[in-house]
């Protein structure tokens, strides 16, 4: 695949049952991890180490896309392997909500536009105000995976709607 025409490049992780993104900047180039976790309470490493194994994953991440980059001949091949991640500083960030980790890094994804241009998320800081927030983005993530071109039942799906609304107008 050609990603020269490509500014951000999102990949996103799973790691001890917590989601988040390594976001590539091909531009400045910069790489920064965003994690909904304060920084105290994740489990996202940055480690930096001429061992491989004894990497962060960020750190791994940048090692492998950076082989493929060279693969490929990419104009950014030779500045990424010397780009340290950073952890993106992010203002509504939890402490104690470990289970909407995938939430929140779909809307990282949906926000993230460059590492030199603010992430405008749209959380509340306080985490206890975020659960609204939390309910009201599961609900559009859903309708939009089940309603998809791609999901293969969308029209069973549909016609289940419709089932249900219309026995809600009878009552």
């Amino acid at each position: 695949m050609d990603l020269t025409s490509y500014d951000i490049i999102i990949f996103p992780m799973f790691e001890h049952h917590q989601f988040y993104l390594v976001c590539f900047d091909m531009n400045c180039p910069a790489i920064e991890v965003i994690d909904n976790m304060h920084k105290e309470n994740s489990w996202v490493s940055l480690k930096d180490n001429p061992k491989f194994l004894s990497k962060g994953t960020p750190c791994k991440v940048r090692h492998i896309f950076s082989t493929y980059l060279k693969e490929v001949k990419h104009p950014k091949a030779l500045s990424i392997p010397h780009v340290a991640p950073r952890r993106r500083v992010i203002d509504w960030g939890t402490r104690e909500n470990f289970t909407d980790c995938g939430i929140f890094a779909m809307r990282h994804m949906e926000a993230y536009v460059a590492s030199n241009k603010p992430l405008n998320c749209g959380f509340n800081k306080k985490e206890s105000e975020q659960q609204e927030q939390i309910k009201t983005l599961r609900m559009k993530y859903v309708s939009k995976i089940l309603l998809s071109d791609a999901n293969l039942l969308k029209r069973k799906v549909i016609e289940d709607a419709r089932k249900v609304a219309d026995k809600k107008k009878v009552v």
